[in-house]
């Protein structure tokens, strides 16, 4: 509908704009996180199923089944966040500093008009 929280926090008679924010915030959240969660099991279980297709061949030496069990292994540690972030290095070159610093006056300068 467009409300502000101040508007939703008094409509709904929470207590302060931080309370009506916070609240919503938390039901996004929940939104996007519940199918996320589900479909983060249901993947480590389709992984399950593969590992266990492939374990006793990689237990007994097959070196290509072992490497498959690698590299489930592999995609479940992602999945699961048990990796360190990467760090990259990245290196920016700045062909033409005016255009550049003309951009940055023109978004200062839409960002100001907006505020006003």
């Amino acid at each position: 509908m467009g409300l502000t929280y101040e508007q939703i926090a008094e409509r709904l008679k929470y207590s302060s704009r931080q309370s009506a924010h916070r609240d919503i915030h938390t039901a996004l959240d929940n939104l996007v996180s519940a199918p996320a969660k589900e479909l983060l099991a249901e993947e480590l279980s389709r992984l399950e199923r593969l590992l266990q297709g492939v374990w006793a061949d990689a237990r007994k030496g097959d070196p290509h089944k072992v490497n498959t069990v690698l590299r489930i292994l592999d995609m479940r540690a992602r999945y699961l966040g048990l990796y360190s972030p990467e760090r990259i290095q990245a290196e920016v070159r700045i062909d033409d500093p005016i255009r550049v610093a003309q951009s940055i006056i023109e978004i200062a300068e839409s960002l100001r008009s907006k505020k006003n």
